[in-house]
């Protein structure tokens, strides 16, 4: 986890496939407390050997509970501010050396960035053999917290320090990486070792021929290749954050949170189950994308049980399903070994149940048949035809806005709305959308704010009750933008967050370009979401599953069919969100006593059936 930076890429690179697909370590963090047959802690702050941890660091490691636990499926690191020693805050540092360590396979860890100027998380590891950088060093991920839209990969090597050198990239994501999860990986190969973040390529590093640029000016050109050991730890300060002072760390998220680890090897043996990765609850009319691991030697035949259409993917490990119509469904899946495998003739099953929202939970606040009531705009905006249908959009009339380049934050009002339950958008339970053509590039910003007219002031935040952002995806084609909470506004919102009549668009933000967009149909999702989500009845492999009490307050039972057992479980909001994933035996008990009061979605799934259960969460 040595500091630097380096070659940058940007937004949307090739979807890459995973090589080694056996799971061989993996800790899920179901349990309560650290699993000491996984993980050491590191404690201290390096002294006297390497104090600061050699990178001008302010935090000691504890093991103590305030800075480290495992709860609700998380592993949680806290940064502290308290003197203890000669350092400044306490955090925590894992480590498997002595443990486990391996050479060769894919290490990944699905986590959640801290936020706030001086935060550095690291997901890292290190050679057994630890003789640093000449036995080398890989960095999987790191993170500054003040750029949240960053995350490093890394290759240390070379002659001793001073004289180390390294090769790395950051790659710049479309949102904060602190808002929610994502996979972060590398793969790493006999002559190569390659960086994914949600499995998007974005680094690759080979042996033969040598790519390490500066090239390795010790006596070990490429020391990839004998047993490392993993590496999770949160840092605060050093030269990798600009070396702030102890009183320029903000603490503003001041938590690194990992939902799970895993290692996985290229082993030839035949996996035993597989998962069905898609949307679980879906608008009809719309397309859903349904795909599972790359087995080698194998064939796929997908099936819908009923309702929705297979459009594409049929034979392959990924499939698009049209939902013309509100279902209850399962997708289906066999994966069956072919000829040239070891495992020739065996099978593989599985199944994934779908819920489709009906048609009345969705609610347009704004579209261009008719004219909404623009207030005030700083480009030059018009209603024209919508020439440019692609199924996405297909009303006849949308809003051509072209930006002011004279205006970095160039607005759109739009008034005379009703929008009740603003708390709502805050927490997640309801999403914006809107249909949106530019020729702008892919990654460009736009923002929603919604507010009140009554409230609304010049200066910010008054009346400005919360924004929200997305990125596009696409260039010279309608699509679908769904915005995500960015900020909040006024401190007040709360006196008038059910009476909102305000929403302002905001296109490319923070910028001076004259470029023209094609807005329309601005509209919520999910609302009064206990009449929208159709479930599948309560069955696993034709036995009966128990869930109780229903509502559920602090506890949730969840009490499996005789002779079913390592049953994956999954609670998931109705955005798609997982809120905690976990195993269960025959019996479980679910802590929900840190769960919000609401509407969830609870997947048990066996290694061939699945069965979705509407949850309310009553206080």
């Amino acid at each position: 986890m040595r500091f630097l930076s380096i070659s940058i890429l940007f937004l949307i690179l090739p979807i890459a496939k995973a090589q080694f697909t056996q799971l061989v370590w993996s800790d899920e963090f179901d349990g309560n407390s650290i699993d000491n047959t996984k993980w050491a802690f590191q404690n201290g702050d390096g002294c006297p050997s390497l104090c600061g941890w050699g990178n001008g660091e302010l935090q000691t490691y504890t093991s103590n509970s305030k800075n480290i636990k495992v709860e609700n499926g998380l592993l949680t690191m806290t940064v502290v501010k308290e003197t203890v020693g000669q350092a400044s805050f306490t955090s925590s540092k894992l480590r498997t050396l002595g443990l486990h360590s391996w050479t060769y396979g894919r290490f990944e860890a699905r986590m959640k960035m801290p936020l706030g100027r001086g935060l550095w998380p690291a997901f890292w590891m290190l050679s057994v053999n630890n003789d640093w950088p000449m036995t080398g060093e890989i960095d999987i991920m790191e993170y500054r917290g003040d750029l949240p839209r960053e995350t490093h990969g890394t290759l240390h090597y070379g002659a001793p320090w001073p004289n180390n050198r390294y090769d790395g990239t950051k790659y710049i994501y479309s949102q904060n990486l602190s808002n929610e999860f994502h996979v972060y990986a590398v793969e790493w190969g006999e002559n190569s070792i390659k960086w994914y973040i949600d499995d998007v390529l974005f680094k690759t590093e080979t042996k033969s021929p040598n790519s390490l640029n500066p090239a390795s000016n010790g006596t070990i050109a490429w020391p990839w290749d004998s047993d490392f050991y993993l590496i999770l730890n949160f840092a605060v300060g050093g030269g990798f954050t600009g070396n702030p002072g102890v009183n320029e760390i903000e603490l503003t998220k001041p938590t690194f949170e990992v939902d799970y680890v895993r290692v996985y090897s290229n082993d030839v043996s035949c996996p035993e189950q597989v998962m069905i990765i898609g949307k679980d609850q879906i608008l009809p009319n719309q397309e859903g994308k349904y795909s599972t691991k790359n087995v080698a030697n194998a064939s796929y035949e997908w099936n819908i049980s009923g309702g929705g259409e297979i459009i594409s993917g049929q034979g392959t490990n990924e499939i698009i399903v049209s939902w013309p119509e509100e279902v209850e469904t399962n997708v289906g899946l066999t994966i069956t070994y072919n000829s040239n495998s070891s495992c020739s003739g065996d099978q593989i099953e599985a199944s994934k149940a779908v819920s489709v929202f009906r048609e009345d939970c969705e609610l347009t606040y704004v579209d261009f048949e008719t004219s909404p009531t623009i207030s005030n705009q700083t480009g030059v905006g018009s209603i024209i035809l919508n020439t440019e249908n692609n199924g996405v959009n297909t009303s006849s009339k949308a809003y051509q806005y072209t930006r002011n380049v004279n205006e970095l934050y160039d607005v759109i009002f739009i008034d005379d709305l009703s929008i009740s339950n603003g708390s709502y958008f805050e927490n997640g339970d309801l999403i914006l959308e809107m249909d949106v053509y530019t020729s702008s590039s892919v990654g460009t910003e736009i923002q929603l704010q919604i507010g009140s007219v009554e409230n609304w002031q010049a200066a910010w935040p008054y009346g400005r009750h919360t924004v929200y952002s997305a990125f596009t995806t696409t260039t010279n084609q309608w699509e679908t933008l769904a915005f995500h909470f960015s900020q909040v506004g006024d401190s007040n919102r709360n006196l008038y967050e059910d009476d909102l009549n305000r929403i302002v668009v905001l296109v490319n933000p923070n910028s001076t370009t004259n470029a023209t967009f094609l807005i329309d149909n601005i509209r919520k999702v999910t609302m009064d979401k206990e009449q929208c989500v159709v479930t599948s009845s309560n069955t696993l492999l034709n036995q009966v599953v128990n869930v109780y009490p229903q509502p559920v307050e602090d506890f949730m039972i969840v009490d499996l069919p005789e002779g079913i057992e390592n049953s994956e479980a999954i609670l998931i909001d109705l955005n798609g969100k997982v809120i905690q994933h976990f195993f269960i035996s025959d019996l479980k008990k679910v802590d929900l006593s840190r769960l919000e009061k609401g509407v969830y979605i609870l997947k048990i799934m066996s290694s061939q059936e699945g069965n979705v259960f509407k949850i309310v969460k009553s206080n």
